[in-house]
């Protein structure tokens, strides 16, 4: 079985974004917002939707993966348990308290060991990578 965020996306050139996310799925508990961007998971840079898919699929459900993100220029960590796809698309009733995204000054790439994806560089100022 496959892990399962809840999330649909959206891509521009090296950029992936969440556009829906489902109610009380992984991706909502953790505190993800349509809008993020989804900079890397577990260390490893996010450059495509396939990637993501790749990545979360890889997992099992009810693991933890860390998500870095950027939300409105602010870069964050989120962890969420993934869970099922049935589980992680279904509509249950009831709330959702979801994490506080905390943002942070420095989620730099370096601090997760992210490697900059061919074509970039690692900004010596914030770690982010930017195109070379």
């Amino acid at each position: 079985m496959r892990g399962a965020l809840g999330v649909t996306l959206t891509q521009t050139p090296n950029n992936v974004r969440v556009v829906t996310i489902a109610p009380a799925s992984p991706a909502a508990l953790a505190g993800l917002q349509t809008g993020d961007r989804i900079v890397a998971i577990d260390g490893e840079m996010m450059t495509s939707t396939q990637d993501v898919t790749r990545v979360i699929s890889s997992h099992q459900p009810g693991q933890v993966v860390r998500i870095a993100i950027t939300r409105n220029g602010m870069q964050g960590i989120v962890s969420a348990t993934l869970s099922t796809e049935l589980d992680a698309f279904a509509n249950p009733r009831g709330t959702v308290t979801p994490q506080i995204f905390v943002p942070r000054r420095s989620t730099a790439p370096q601090d997760y060991d992210l490697e900059a994806p061919p074509g970039y560089e690692r900004n010596p100022t914030d770690g982010m990578p930017y195109q070379s």
